[in-house]
This record gives structure tokens, C-alpha cells and sequence, in this order.
């Protein structure tokens, strides 16, 4: 190859290489983008500093059965505050094992609620971490991920334990 034929290749790699860095960006950028927008309309977030939800009644807590059928205990989620960063929800969250056995995790349902108690997403989230009977687990700053819309409250059920 000549010189002449060599500068040719080398542009043509060139501008080959400069189109992928162009739209490689685009291309996540897009996936993001629709991974995360989950509806036609959307309503920008509430830009509360930070929240506090209560547990309300029981119906928050999952009573699990142990197979040598001793009483039923719950597992509970006594403290819920939570507040959204650039669109992303934070939570610290306080779980409280009333079984006479150690958890090896939990995995929560978080149900966030629109001004009129409709539910405008839900994610689950399942926590790997050792609780000890009667002990309680603080998480804190716990991300449970994007919502795209304006929410007024969020409800935590407990849906499952690894005993």
C-alpha cells in the first residue's frame, strides 16, 4: 500500500471511529431513559425535603408460620422515612424480627401512593442481611430506585423472610 492509500484507511477508520463515540452516548442515553419512564404522562417529582411515613395497623407486616406450628410472630417495619433525590427514592427503614428464630434477609414491597391514595409505582427490594430474634435492622439511605412521578406517601409490606 501507498502512502496515499494508507492516509485513505486511516480516515476512513477515523471518521468510523468518530460516528460510534457520537452515537454509542445517544444509545445508552436512550435505553436509560426508557428503561426508567415507565408512562406517557409524567408529572415531575415532589420535591419534599423529607418525609415521614407511619405504619398505620398490622396489615403492614407478614405473619409467618414456623413449620413446628408454635405461635404466629411478626416481622415488622416500625420506621419509615424516606425522601426523593433528582428523582431517586431514599429510605431509612428500622425492621423489627418478634421471631424466636434469626432471619437471614426480608424482602419488602414498597407501594408508592399518588395525593389520592392510588398506587403510582411499586418496587421490591429484598434486603440480605441477618436479623437476630428480637433484634431490629436499621437501613439507612437505602435506594429503592426511580420514580418518575409526584408521590405523596409510600406504604412498606413485608412479603417474605429467609429463616
Amino acid at each position: 500500500m501507498t502512502k496515499k492509500e494508507k492516509s485513505k484507511v486511516k480516515k476512513r477508520i477515523l471518521l468510523i471511529v468518530k460516528w460510534i463515540f457520537a452515537i454509542f452516548p445517544f444509545i445508552v442515553l436512550m435505553y436509560v431513559v426508557n428503561r426508567f419512564n415507565n408512562s406517557e404522562n409524567e408529572i415531575p417529582i415532589n420535591n419534599q425535603s423529607k418525609t415521614k411515613t407511619e405504619v398505620q395497623d398490622l396489615s403492614d407486616s407478614l405473619k409467618v408460620e414456623l413449620r413446628d406450628g408454635t405461635k404466629l410472630r411478626k416481622i415488622k417495619v416500625i420506621k419509615n422515612e424516606w425522601r426523593p433525590v433528582g428523582g431517586v427514592i431514599f429510605h431509612n427503614i428500622t425492621i423489627q424480627n418478634n421471631l424466636n428464630i434469626d432471619l437471614k434477609g426480608v424482602s419488602l414491597k414498597f407501594q408508592y401512593l399518588s395525593d389520592d391514595k392510588k398506587i403510582i409505582a411499586s418496587k421490591i427490594l429484598k434486603i440480605k442481611e441477618d436479623i437476630s430474634s428480637g433484634d431490629s435492622l436499621v437501613k439507612e439511605d437505602l435506594q429503592v430506585g426511580y420514580v418518575n412521578r409526584s408521590i405523596s406517601s409510600c406504604t412498606i409490606t413485608v412479603i417474605g423472610a429467609e429463616i
